[in-house]
């Protein structure tokens, strides 16, 4: 099942979904030449992103939260991969009814920027 994980292995989310495909980030300058032609750098490396759909308990919403606050790094595990990196903006959590019946269950969308991916 896909999940977010902190860095001790504990499962921060009941579930992740619509994970979206990497989305690549670059530092780019445009330029337009005197021939009236288009020069475009790159500077750097591209960021890897993925964002994705999660469910979570309130308590684990909030240790999400304060992941990115810090800025601790965080694991995306997805299918049989396994990513480290780092959430890169606050996340808008809207609460979605109980889980099993008795805990208040949160979805938010996080954008995770990749720093290394593992398996």
């Amino acid at each position: 099942m896909d999940r977010l994980e902190s860095k001790v292995g504990h499962t921060l989310t009941i579930m992740c979904t619509n994970i979206s495909l990497p989305i690549y980030e670059t530092n780019q300058i445009e330029n337009k030449l005197l021939d009236g032609s288009l020069h475009i750098q790159t500077i750097g490396e591209p960021l890897k992103i993925f964002k994705v759909e999660v469910l979570s308990t309130k308590e684990n919403a909030e240790k999400i939260n304060e992941m990115q606050n810090i800025g601790e790094e965080i694991y995306l595990v997805a299918e049989t991969r396994k990513y480290r990196g780092l959430i890169r903006k606050p996340i808008i959590w809207t609460m979605k009814g109980m889980y099993q019946g008795k805990t208040t269950k949160y979805i938010g969308e996080v954008e995770l920027v990749i720093l290394e991916e593992i398996t």
